[in-house]
Parts: structure tokens; C-alpha cells; sequence
């Protein structure tokens, strides 16, 4: 009987060995990607409307009602917003742009990806609203991450990654124009927002980028191109296969020229006015030469936007710096009770012209101003900042 006992448990324990060994092993999974685009990419392709006009309305400060967060429930939204979290943690963000074809990036893609932001931007205010502080100040971060990641040494996505970054620091001062004095929280967000890079600016690479594109693309498609050129010896000259090298390579030179122009003008330790009047001769003699035939002509997008780069960076900047004294006089009124009867010294001012902002305590908050109008405008920029429950204010 023990004999057969220790025969059964044998066989058992032989059965159980072989059905454990028979169980197939699951191979391990690879991981995630690295490269943010990938995620943004897959964002654009799933992610909702937001032309609704209630979804417009909340970007310019309305209250959100039920039909907004009937939208913010759907699945579109909770995955869209969970892939640009997730993007916007990764180091490394590839568009995975053929340089090989000049200018490539599709212009349907570029017009999804403001989308994103604005997205992000409703979901912070909807939190505002819910008095969820946190996680409205979070979210706007996100979005600066995001706006920040979309730059890269191109002028286009440079151009819409500050667009981007100058509506996150606009959730911001919405987020803080409605939560009570928080002075532990103001100061987290001082740190967080003074950690982030925004906007990678280097003129230098961008500029010299964009010039190599727009040579590339002469080189391999001018027939695409070919509208730009209003010079008729010129534009024969380039689409003719035995002159083009030659052409293409005096249009480098003069750019080259151009370009170390720029550079100095940018660089120097001049204002903001006089640099830009610098800028804008040094683009009309392009375009002189250009009625003449010379083959800067084949640059003129890169020489063009020279101006608009420029002020981007300055205004970019000047928002910022915004952002940054206006948290530090939250932070005082929190301390105190109360806003600073004056601005205090050494606190971050208008990039437009080197002084420190006009600073106005108003009805609803204060506001900021500039001193030197942007190119462009004739009118010096405002900030306007508002303070919840403006009726228990001590400093109106």
C-alpha cells in the first residue's frame, strides 16, 4: 500500500511537472517609444472638435457649462489628453522630417497640432472652474512642456511652438486670476514654470536650417518651387539641369552673406527698435537685388521671416517675464494680504525695451505694460492680470 502511495504521488507530482513545463512562457513586451512625435502624431488623428462654440468661449474666460464637460467625458478627449501627458514626459521629440525633400512637414499636421494645445487649455479652465487648482496649474504646465517640445531648428514649428507657449502662460494667469491666495502653492508653480526652457531659441541653426531646406528643395523639386521667381533670366537659369548647381550655389553664398548680417544685428547689444530697423533695411536691399535678378531670390522665404523670428523670441520673452513678476506679486499679496503699492526692484520686465513694466493696480487686478511697441503694431503690450473675489480686496 506505501508502494502504491509513492507511485500515485510520483505520478502526480510527474503530471503537474509536465503541465507546468507545458505552459508556454510570455514573451516580454518592448517597450514604450521613446520619441514624443509618435504619441502627438496619434493624438492628431483621434482627437475631437474643438470648434464648438462652447469650447471657444471657454478659451476666452466663460464659465464651462455642461455641454463643455459632456465633451471633456467622451473617450476622444480622456485619450487624446492621456497620449500629450505621456508625450510630453518623453525626452527625445523626432518629426521625422525628410530634410532630403527641403521643406517637408504637411500642412494638414501642423494644423492639428495647435489643437492640442487649445485641448489642454480647456481641460485647465474646466479645472479652475471645479476649483481643482492642482491640477489646473499641472495642466498648464503640460501644455508649456508640450508648446516647448514642438519647437525645434525650423522656423515654422518654432513660429507655432511660441504661439503655443504664450496660450499655456495665458491658462496660467486665467488659473490664477480665480484661486484664493495660496502662498505654498504660488511658490511651487514659481519654481516649476522657472524650471521649464520654453522655446529653444538659436538663431544661428534655425536660420541656417531653414536656407539648407530651401536649397534642397530647389535641388530635387523646382518645379514646386518655381512660382516664387518672378525674374524671368533667373527663373530659366534654375530650372535648367546644366545651370542650376551654379545658380544654386551664388543663391548660398548670398544668403551666407545675409545670414552673418543678421546674426550681428541679432546679437548685438543694441535695442530691441534698433535692431529691428537694422533688420528691415537689410531685408529691403535683399529685395532690391531680388528685382535685379540676384539669386537670393531662391531664398526669400528664409530672408522674409528673418523679422517675424526675431520678434517672436522678444515676445515670447516679454510674456514670460509677465508670467513671472505677476506670480511674484500673488506671492506677496498671499504673504500679506495685499498688492505691492509699487513693483518691486529686480523683477523680470518687458523684453521689448530692456525697463521694467508699468505696473497698475486696477478694479479686477493690475496690469502690466510694456514701453517700445512690437514691429508691426503701434501699440505698447498689456498683461492683465484679475484676482478672485475682487470685492474683499484690502489694496483696491
Amino acid at each position: 500500500m506505501d508502494y502504491l502511495r509513492s507511485i500515485r504521488r510520483y505520478v502526480g507530482c510527474a503530471w503537474v511537472l509536465i503541465i507546468v513545463c507545458a505552459v508556454p512562457t510570455l514573451a516580454k513586451l518592448p517597450g514604450d517609444p521613446n520619441n514624443a512625435a509618435l504619441l502627438y502624431y496619434r493624438a492628431c488623428l483621434i482627437h475631437p472638435d474643438v470648434s464648438d462654440l462652447a469650447l471657444s468661449e471657454v478659451l476666452h474666460g466663460a464659465t464651462p457649462n455642461e455641454e463643455v464637460r459632456t465633451h471633456l467625458g467622451r473617450p476622444a478627449w480622456r485619450n487624446t489628453i492621456e497620449l500629450v501627458q505621456i508625450a510630453t514626459q518623453m525626452p527625445d521629440c523626432d518629426w521625422g522630417m525628410l530634410y532630403s525633400r527641403g521643406r517637408d512637414l504637411e500642412g494638414d499636421v501642423l494644423g492639428h497640432l495647435p489643437i492640442l494645445g487649445r485641448l489642454l487649455s480647456v481641460c485647465a479652465r474646466v479645472m479652475a472652474a471645479d476649483e481643482d487648482w492642482r491640477g489646473a496649474l499641472d495642466m498648464c504646465l503640460t501644455m508649456r512642456r508640450y508648446a516647448t517640445q514642438i519647437g525645434d531648428s525650423t522656423y515654422i514649428l518654432y513660429a507655432m511652438s511660441q504661439r503655443l507657449n504664450m496660450e499655456a502662460l495665458l491658462a496660467v494667469e486665467h488659473v490664477l486670476g480665480l484661486m484664493p491666495p495660496d502662498e505654498p502653492m504660488l511658490i511651487w508653480l514659481k519654481e516649476r514654470l522657472g524650471r521649464t526652457t520654453g522655446t529653444e531659441w538659436a538663431p544661428a541653426e534655425a536660420m541656417k536650417r531653414f536656407g539648407e531646406m530651401e536649397l534642397q528643395g530647389w535641388r530635387v523639386e523646382p518645379q514646386r518651387l518655381a512660382w516664387q521667381i518672378t525674374h524671368e533670366s533667373l527663373l530659366q537659369a534654375v530650372m535648367n539641369e546644366s545651370t542650376r548647381n551654379d545658380v544654386l550655389s551664388e543663391a548660398s553664398r548670398a544668403y551666407a552673406r545675409f545670414l552673418d548680417s543678421a546674426l550681428a544685428i541679432i546679437e548685438a547689444d543694441r535695442s530691441y527698435s534698433e535692431k529691428v530697423d537694422a533688420l528691415e533695411d537689410l531685408v529691403s536691399d535683399a529685395e532690391q537685388r531680388i528685382a535685379e535678378g540676384n539669386p537670393i531670390a531662391l531664398l526669400w522665404a528664409p530672408v522674409k521671416w528673418a523679422i517675424p523670428y526675431y520678434n517672436l523670441h522678444v515676445a515670447g520673452r516679454a510674456s514670460f517675464n509677465a508670467t513671472m513678476t505677476g506670480i511674484e506679486l500673488y506671492i506677496a499679496r498671499a504673504h500679506t494680504g495685499e498688492l505691492p503699492k509699487t513693483l518691486p526692484s529686480g523683477l523680470p520686465g518687458d523684453s521689448f525695451s530692456g525697463k521694467a513694466f508699468e505696473y497698475e493696480i486696477t478694479e479686477e487686478g493690475f496690469t502690466f505694460r510694456g514701453h517700445t511697441a512690437p514691429v508691426g503694431t503701434r501699440q505698447v503690450r498689456e498683461y492683465v492680470f484679475k484676482i478672485g473675489n475682487s470685492e474683499d480686496r484690502k489694496d483696491k
